[in-house]
């Protein structure tokens, strides 16, 4: 039975998440339901670390990718051995083709739009982008930026505005569609869950490395992608 680790999305420390006037509580058990109905039940094993939720791998348990390895490097006795592609093969950048083709569906919840932009340029390698569309999703709220020197400007600065923004739809006195009423949205503000599905190929070649090793990595981005 997979449940939500609430405390890694609500008590992040750079987050400000607006569950006084959304029922995120209630999304989140709705969330909890499906996956469970959807993915537990067929026999996935459902994780999630921080904010990250992986749904589901091809390559359940990392077996198929150890027989492709080991039947790549002739080692029939040990066709089962896990840590070979990685340790030995990804290591001495020898040939990726055990994983060419195996995927991951991640789900982020409480994940900030810079973050978002952030993945979804990769592109190659990505076979699935669900996000909420902007004409009937709101924010969830406000992250404040991992480089922030004084981060209770951000907070002073931002937070009111996103917050009298969303009163305003829930209240019905915008006036105005919501899909234009983003552009007044703080660059910061917290994306509804969203659903992004890589390649393990693209996750080891291209997604892991440049937000992890090398340098320049956005902060939040970086952080998203660890728990990944």
């Amino acid at each position: 039975m997979f449940r939500f680790d609430r405390e890694a999305i609500f008590g992040h420390p750079r987050l400000r998440l607006f569950d006084d006037i959304l029922p995120l509580h209630a999304y989140l058990d709705d969330l909890e339901r499906h996956i469970n109905e959807i993915f537990v039940a067929q026999g996935e094993r459902v994780v999630q670390r921080g904010r990250v939720v992986a749904l589901r791998s091809t390559d359940r348990g990392r077996l198929v990718s150890a027989f492709k390895a080991g039947l790549y490097l002739g080692k029939y006795h040990d066709l089962g051995n896990r840590t070979r592609f990685l340790k030995r093969m990804v290591a001495a950048e020898h040939s990726y083709e055990p994983i060419r083709g195996e995927t991951v569906l991640f789900l982020f919840v409480g994940v900030g739009k810079p973050v978002y932009d952030h993945l979804v340029t990769y592109s190659v390698g990505r076979v699935t982008r669900i996000a909420a569309g902007q004409r009937a999703n709101l924010p969830w709220g406000y992250e404040v930026p991992a480089e922030a020197r004084d981060p209770e400007r951000y907070v002073r600065e931002n937070v009111p505005r996103l917050r009298q923004l969303l009163l305003e739809v829930l209240e019905g006195k915008s006036g105005e569609p919501m899909q234009a009423l983003r552009s007044a949205y703080p660059v910061g503000y917290v994306m509804p869950p969203f659903l992004l599905e890589f390649g393990e190929e693209a996750l080891i070649k291209n997604v892991f490395r440049q937000r992890l090793f090398e340098p320049g990595a956005q902060g939040a981005t970086a952080e998203v992608v660890r728990d990944m």
